[in-house]
């Protein structure tokens, strides 16, 4: 097996296809995920920068 059998072969691979939708979802991770891991921090005792 080479490694190009490992992953499919995709004709159109174009990072900047999905990018209207790519940023989007990084925006909806990066809202959900800051303020979790502020609360958890908070919640824990970590020290302040």
């Amino acid at each position: 097996m080479n490694r190009n059998d490992q992953f499919p072969h995709h004709e159109n691979l174009n990072l900047l296809a999905n990018f209207r939708t790519d940023i989007p979802a990084g925006l909806a991770v990066f809202l959900i995920s800051v303020p979790l891991a502020l609360g958890i921090a908070l919640a824990s005792g970590a020290a302040q920068l």
